[in-house]
């Protein structure tokens, strides 16, 4: 199964890195056309030039967008559309923010910007991607292991990332009259720069979170972006046809050890 995705246009947010950036190459590299959203104006123009350097025959499209601003977002979505002459099959909300702090310290503003940008970023590029999505399209959102586990310092965190899980099985509810399935993924730790930004820097912060994920998964290692990324053109694909409203957990077996 080649999970080809020939001929098709998707929108992933948080392009600018990460699970973002590998998911963008990946869609690239298997023929669709990829508009890339990212507040990070900066690394949306790198990722967009890596993908017109290894998939030239595609179209992509770098917009610096705050996924959370629902005008903006439709008139990107609108004007992106209506440049490449149809509707999108595809959205991948890859955009997210991480906060670690004791559950006793977490104040009012922590909650409502982590869940403003992991759900919120979410619900609004759903809504705003869903009327020019094609009948018969795809929506996968990127949840956390977090969602189901209850971790040290990142309450607020997977609490947002538990919500994002439970508007997936809402949306597949609502958009299965047009056939649009509506998938979750759930990444365990993920060799990028977010799981860093919450431990010190240096040789310390890497030990510390080599022992994490050693304490906490089958698998003891970090997954790699480009793993996160397969799993995602897998449910973009049409090997996945009778996959929606369900979270694929890929998180190295921390749901099998706990």
């Amino acid at each position: 199964m080649s999970h080809t995705l020939d001929g098709k246009s998707v929108v992933i947010t948080g392009a600018g890195g990460g699970i973002g950036r590998a998911t963008a190459q990946l869609v690239a590299a298997k023929g669709a056309s990829v508009l890339c959203t990212d507040v990070n104006a900066d690394g949306l123009k790198e990722t967009v030039r890596l993908i017109q350097a290894e998939s030239p025959a595609v179209q992509v499209v770098g917009e610096a967008l705050d996924c959370t601003e629902h005008g903006a977002a439709v008139e990107v979505i609108t004007r992106c559309a209506d440049a490449w002459g149809g509707d999108f099959h595809a959205l991948v909300n890859v955009a997210g923010v991480i906060m670690a702090k004791p559950l006793m310290e977490v104040e009012l503003a922590d909650l409502e910007r982590v869940f403003r940008v992991n759900l919120g970023g979410m619900l609004v590029m759903s809504q705003a991607v869903a009327p020019r999505l094609t009948d018969g399209g795809v929506i996968v959102n990127v949840s956390s292991s977090t969602a189901r586990s209850a971790s040290p310092s990142l309450a607020a965190y997977g609490a947002s990332k538990a919500a994002n899980a439970y508007l997936s099985r809402a949306f597949a509810a609502e958009l299965a009259e047009r056939g649009i399935r509506v998938c979750g993924i759930g990444p365990g730790a993920v060799d990028t720069a977010m799981p860093r930004s919450i431990m010190p820097p240096g040789a310390e912060g890497e030990r510390l979170l080599e022992a994490a994920v050693a304490h906490t998964q089958l698998i003891k290692r970090l997954a790699q972006p480009e793993e996160v990324a397969a799993a995602i053109c897998f449910l973009l694909s049409d090997d996945a046809s009778y996959i929606t409203g369900s979270t694929l957990w890929f998180d190295g077996g921390a749901s099998a050890a706990h």
